[in-house]
C-alpha cells in the first residue's frame, strides 16, 4: 500500500478522510465461544428463544446465555440502519474487529461500507483458541503470520479486499500457543 494511506475494505484513503472514528466495532460476527448456559434450569428455553418483551429483561441480565443475542450475523438490516444513523450524526469511519474465530462476513462488511458511505477498516488476526478450528490450532506461528500478512497486503481469502489493522486478538487463561 502507498505510504501515508489508510487501508479500508473499499481501498486506501488519506488520513484526513478518517473523520469521527469508532475504533472497536463488530458489524458481523458469531460469538458462540462466549455462550454460557443458564444457571437456572427454569430458563433453559431462553437459550434458543427469539428476543421478546417477555424475555428481554432476563437477556439483559444474562446476555451470553442467549444464542440469538450473541449472533450478529442475522441482524443485517438493523446493522445497516445503525451505521446509516452513525453517518447522519457525523460518523465517518469504523474499525471492524471481527477476526478469524468470530465468523466474520467480509461480504457484508463491504456491503455496509458501500451502502452507507462509512469508511470501514477490517481487522485480521485470530480470536481465542476455543473459537478456532483444530486445523488452525495445529498450524505453525509462521503460517499464521503469513496468513495475517496476506490479509493486509494481498487480500482476504484470495480476494482483493485488504485488512487495515491487526486485531482483535483474543486471549484466555491459560494462554495457548
Amino acid at each position: 500500500m502507498e505510504k501515508g494511506k489508510i487501508q479500508t475494505v473499499l481501498g486506501p484513503i488519506n488520513p484526513d478522510e478518517l473523520g469521527l472514528t469508532l475504533c472497536h466495532e463488530h458489524l458481523s460476527m458469531k460469538f458462540d465461544v462466549a455462550f454460557v448456559p443458564p444457571t437456572n434450569p427454569k430458563y433453559k428455553a431462553y437459550e434458543e428463544a427469539e428476543l421478546t418483551l417477555e424475555n428481554i429483561g432476563w437477556i439483559r441480565q444474562n446476555p451470553l446465555s442467549s444464542k440469538v443475542n450473541i449472533n450478529l450475523n442475522d441482524a443485517e438490516s438493523a446493522m445497516l440502519y445503525d451505521v446509516h444513523e452513525y453517518k447522519k450524526c457525523g460518523g465517518c469511519t469504523m474499525v471492524e474487529n471481527s477476526t478469524i474465530g468470530l465468523n466474520r462476513d467480509m461480504d457484508f462488511v463491504i456491503r455496509v461500507a458501500r451502502e452507507t458511505g462509512v469508511n470501514v477498516i477490517a481487522g485480521t488476526g485470530y480470536y481465542v483458541a476455543d473459537s478456532l478450528p483444530s486445523s488452525l490450532i495445529s498450524r505453525s506461528e509462521e503460517d499464521l503470520v503469513k496468513e495475517m500478512a496476506s490479509d493486509l497486503t494481498k487480500g482476504v481469502n484470495g480476494s482483493d479486499v485488504k485488512c487495515g489493522v491487526i486485531g482483535e486478538i483474543g486471549c484466555t487463561w491459560p494462554l495457548h500457543g
